[in-house]
């Protein structure tokens, strides 16, 4: 959090504020450019299945553990986004953001289980 000291000529001439601004000085706004400039070329040296952030797989995970646990309880015919959302404890839009519909869910699910068990096997061996 940053604090900014605002200087005027009227009698409360330091006043203090806690919240967040940005500095548009010009070799403030230089160094900003030149961070911006790095952190994409860094961006674009990674491949497009790792340029998903932690928080977005955790996310698509967490909707995949619920989609698992809903199947195993109603079945596949009985079980909605709706159901999935709320096993996962978040809202249906936000599994609308991750997947396209239930059908790439359910792909990305399979694919999910298929590859655990792949895992498995491989470690097994």
């Amino acid at each position: 959090m940053g604090r900014i000291a605002i200087t005027s000529p009227l009698p409360l001439s330091n006043i203090s504020f806690p919240f967040r601004f940005r500095c548009y000085s010009l070799p403030c706004t230089l160094h900003h450019r030149q961070h911006r400039r790095q952190r994409r070329h860094r961006d674009s040296r990674l491949p497009a299945h790792e340029k998903q952030s932690f928080i977005a797989k955790a996310r698509r995970a967490q909707i995949i553990d619920a989609a698992i646990a809903t199947l195993d309880e109603i079945g596949y015919v009985n079980t909605s986004l709706a159901q999935i959302a709320k096993r996962a404890g978040i809202s249906t839009a936000l599994i609308s953001y991750h997947f396209k519909d239930k059908n790439d869910l359910m792909d990305h699910t399979l694919m999910t289980l298929l590859h655990d068990e792949a895992s498995y096997v491989m470690e097994r061996t």
